[in-house]
This record gives C-alpha cells, sequence and structure tokens, in this order.
C-alpha cells in the first residue's frame, strides 16, 4: 500500500517579488512542501476563503494598505466557521440518537509573519492572541538560508522536523 499525500499547504503573502522568489526556489529544493505565493491582499483574501494552508508567511504591511493580520483574521474566522459546521453537525446527530461524532477542528494553521522593521508592543499582543507562531524580522539582503531557516521553523512547527 502507498504512503498516504504528506505535503503540506503553505500561503506566502509578500509583496516584495525578492522574497517571492527566493521563497519559489527555495520551496522547490524542500521535499514535503507545496508553495502557493502571492503578491497581495487581495489574491490572499481570496484565496484563504477556498483553501486551508498548513502554515502561512505572512508579510506585516502591503503598499495598498492592509496588513497580515487582516489575512490572519480571515484564515481564523473560516477555522472557526469550519467548526461551528461541524459543532451543527454532532449536535444533529445527537439529537436523532445516532451514535455518530464530529471531530474537533484541526490546528490552526502554523503563522509566521514577517517584517521589515520593529512591530509596535500592540501588535505583537494581537499577533499572540491570533496564534502567530513567531515574528520574524526580514534581513536587509533576502537571502535563501533566511528562507531555509524560515522553513525549517514552520517544519519544527508542524511537526515535520
Amino acid at each position: 500500500m502507498a504512503a498516504p499525500h504528506t505535503e503540506r499547504f503553505v500561503l506566502l503573502v509578500d509583496d516584495e517579488e525578492v522574497v517571492l522568489e527566493v521563497f519559489r526556489r527555495t520551496f522547490k529544493e524542500r521535499h514535503g512542501f507545496l508553495l502557493d505565493p502571492t503578491n497581495n491582499l487581495k489574491d490572499a483574501l481570496d484565496k484563504v476563503a477556498v483553501f486551508a494552508y498548513d502554515a502561512l508567511i505572512l508579510d506585516m504591511a502591503f503598499p495598498e494598505g492592509g496588513d497580515g493580520m487582516e489575512i490572519l483574521r480571515a484564515v481564523r474566522y473560516h477555522e472557526m466557521d469550519n467548526y461551528a459546521w461541524r459543532q451543527r453537525l454532532m449536535n444533529e446527530a445527537r439529537l436523532l440518537g445516532g451514535g455518530q461524532f464530529v471531530s474537533m477542528p484541526q490546528s490552526h494553521s502554523s503563522a509566521f509573519i514577517l517584517t521589515g522593521s520593529i512591530t509596535p508592543r500592540d501588535l505583537l499582543l494581537d499577533a499572540r492572541a491570533m496564534g502567530i507562531r513567531e515574528l520574524i524580522v526580514k534581513p536587509t539582503e533576502f537571502t535563501e538560508p533566511f528562507a531555509h531557516r524560515v522553513i525549517d521553523k514552520i517544519s519544527v512547527d508542524l511537526g515535520n522536523a
């Protein structure tokens, strides 16, 4: 019997083309991950409304306005909506006398925020409350070794290390 498909689906949202390109190259070298990159907030919000990602790498700020926290709020909303849907099914099964149950929601997507500057303390607290695993300050020169370190953090967080 073949092993189950275990690739992790990762959303990358950053408006800097160099960041997108370095991550594209780096993810190609790493097995077990599928990268879904985008460079703007609107596309990211459209994607999280449709797909469930195992991990998120989100830029802090976008030139058109908005930030990575807006994307994360949308992801968490969809996760809770999915949980509420399962709870309704479970309650209906109980009312009908069935022995069926609906499992608890899968753990939240691992989320990492990329920032180019020092982040205000209030935003750090919001980030922690929303399940951000780590705020990562982008280096002046974005390189593949840095991208590998970010992917290593994701691997550890998802239990792939």
